[in-house]
């Protein structure tokens, strides 16, 4: 799908032109040029269309109990790796975190960690 957007390009010494741009919607950002202040109008024309695109829900393919255990597995993960050193340094480095390892995650942080791995653990486990 394309946009159009018009805008008055002025040349010093001749007459102003109305000229019309056409833009493809998917597109790298880096693409987009703005050509003084006429293109102003043409950019936040195009930029509120791919908004309202990006914008919707209905584009989401999971719901949301899945998003939230996604969110908090790349936690429990992040937090493996981050803390190996000091709560699992017994265990594989190369270990991958699953769903179901979430609240053994949770206890080794509450149980071998200071009191701040203890409130992350904490929050992880809610």
């Amino acid at each position: 799908m394309h946009i159009r957007a018009w805008f008055i390009q002025k040349v010093p010494g001749t007459f102003p032109v109305r000229k019309e741009k056409t833009l493809i919607k998917y597109h790298n950002p880096v693409m987009i040029k703005v050509v003084k202040k006429q293109m102003n109008k043409y950019v936040s024309i195009y930029l509120s269309e791919i908004g309202r695109i990006g914008g919707r829900k209905s584009r989401r393919k999971l719901d949301s109990e899945t998003a939230r255990g996604m969110a908090r597995l790349r936690e429990a993960r992040r937090l493996y790796k981050k803390y190996h050193t000091q709560c699992f340094w017994s265990y594989d480095p190369q270990y991958v975190v699953k769903l179901s390892d979430i609240p053994w995650l949770c206890e080794q942080l509450m149980k071998n960690g200071n009191r701040k791995l203890w409130m992350l653990g904490a929050k992880l486990c809610r």
